[in-house]
């Protein structure tokens, strides 16, 4: 490991992520200036404070934490009367950093083996997707030949069905004397009768035939 990374395993436990946020020092202790007193603009005093670059009289809720505690003490240093200790990383903090280190700091053969292994991945999932495409454009001729005739069959039994249905209708109309829409419930009785009456039909064939056979 390098020097920063001594460093820092050297000094990572004096900051740990349980340790309560340092409250800030008392402000009132802190000079105003006359300007500042002299608020005629009627704004908000934590608005007009900062519109004067002076930090805040007091250090309210919402900056308890410790990324804006450390923003305020960046802008405005020790007048906002903060511990300047909370600067320093947390103990998860310091962890993050020592992996990021352990990274880029690795062998360079490491990170020769790391983007052969990227480029390894990424050079297998093209070839995949090149023998798809070519999977499928030998195969296209069938697929077409196969899409042309499931057009013509349905094509053939789409006539067919209106075929069908012309006929009914005119069996329909033959049967009531009247056009029939192919929904009514008489379309369904007709058809009814029909059978039955196919039915006799069949039945007199069959005793006709019998006769016959006797004879």
């Amino acid at each position: 490991m390098n020097h920063l990374s001594v460093s820092i395993s050297q000094v990572r436990y004096l900051a740990t992520a349980n340790d309560p946020l340092p409250l800030p020092i008392n402000n009132d202790e802190l000079e105003t200036s006359t300007e500042i007193d002299r608020n005629v603009s009627r704004l908000p005093e934590d608005v007009y404070r900062h519109f004067k670059g002076v930090p805040p009289t007091e250090i309210k809720e919402q900056y308890h934490t410790r990324t804006k505690l450390r923003a305020l003490w960046g802008k405005y240093g020790r007048k906002t009367g903060i511990d300047p200790k909370l600067c320093w990383p947390t103990q998860s903090e310091m962890d993050e950093i020592i992996d990021d280190e352990r990274v880029y700091n690795m062998e360079l053969s490491e990170k020769i083996k790391i983007v052969k292994e990227r480029r390894e991945a990424k050079q297998k999932e093209a070839d995949q997707i090149q023998a798809k495409v070519e999977k499928n454009l030998k195969n296209m001729p069938k697929m077409i030949d196969d899409f042309r005739k499931r057009t013509v069959e349905r094509e053939r039994a789409k006539k067919a069905e209106v075929r069908v249905k012309s006929d009914l209708a005119e069996q329909a109309r033959d049967f009531y004397g009247f056009a029939v829409d192919p929904d009514d419930e008489r379309m369904q009785f007709m058809l009814l009768q029909l059978e039955e009456a196919q039915k006799s039909e069949d039945k007199k064939a069959r005793k006709a035939a019998k006769k016959l056979e006797a004879h």
